[in-house]
């Protein structure tokens, strides 16, 4: 990813910074410009990466709270940000994947930290 973004609170910027280092690249964490707690609006993340993917420059992930990136996929996926295309396992770190661009998004793949475990 180009950047990895996460809010104020220490627990997302030490995910951010932990996923950083083992995709070895620690220089790419930055702190979201616009608030991502729980019921800010998810319009800024919707144009961060519209921006990302018109100007080419490459994917984005978001170590977030977790209603809000539920939000984010919902509105990427079906335009309704009330609607769930996605649930995380509370207490599990979870990875979800999305791609497209424009009004065209699918979810590729969850992943949650459990899964390794066997």
């Amino acid at each position: 990813p180009i950047h990895i973004l996460h809010s104020d609170k220490q627990w997302t910027i030490d995910t951010a910074m932990h996923v950083a280092a083992r995709l070895g690249v620690p220089e790419r964490t930055a702190q979201t410009s616009y608030p991502i707690n729980t019921d800010d609006p998810v319009a800024p993340f919707l144009a961060e990466i519209s921006s990302a993917f018109t100007n080419h420059t490459g994917d984005i992930m978001m170590c977030g709270h977790v209603d809000y990136l539920l939000r984010t996929a919902s509105m990427l996926v079906c335009g309704d940000e009330k609607r769930k295309v996605i649930e995380f396992k509370p207490g599990n770190g979870t990875t979800a994947c999305l791609e497209g661009s424009g009004s065209q998004w699918a979810v590729t793949f969850l992943w949650r930290d459990d899964h390794a475990a066997g």
